[in-house]
């Protein structure tokens, strides 16, 4: 996992990623199956290569296509920041937004909105 966030090319995340991503880590060190220092190097690469994407923050527009994203698809809140974060990327025309999600709902709404999904 560690090689996946180094060898990745920095792109745009939502903030709530970086907290999601730590969650993540906690949760898999808790039930043993990361150690403590795997847990470290992981947190430590994640850090790094966040550190180079484009973070978007929350915002007013975030919020209510967010809030359209649920309206339409009956997303969680998290899910659907993800999913609108990318979506405002997408109509600022960026030739080609790429969705990265572990979640087969989530990436099958972010595929019927029309991005390409990476799962």
């Amino acid at each position: 996992m560690t090689r996946q966030f180094a060898d990745a090319e920095p792109t745009a995340c939502s903030r709530l990623g970086f907290v999601e991503m730590m969650k993540l880590l906690q949760r898999r060190e808790a039930a043993r199956s990361l150690s403590s220092a795997e847990h470290d190097a992981l947190a430590a690469s994640f850090a790094r290569w966040f550190g180079g994407c484009y973070v978007m923050d929350v915002n007013r527009q975030i919020a209510s296509d967010a809030a359209d994203v649920i309206r339409r698809h009956g997303l969680r809140a998290a899910d659907a920041i993800h999913l609108a974060s990318a979506l405002l990327i997408r109509s600022q025309g960026t030739d080609e937004v790429v969705f990265a999600t572990g979640d087969l709902r989530l990436g099958a709404v972010a595929a019927a909105e029309g991005l390409r999904v990476l799962e």
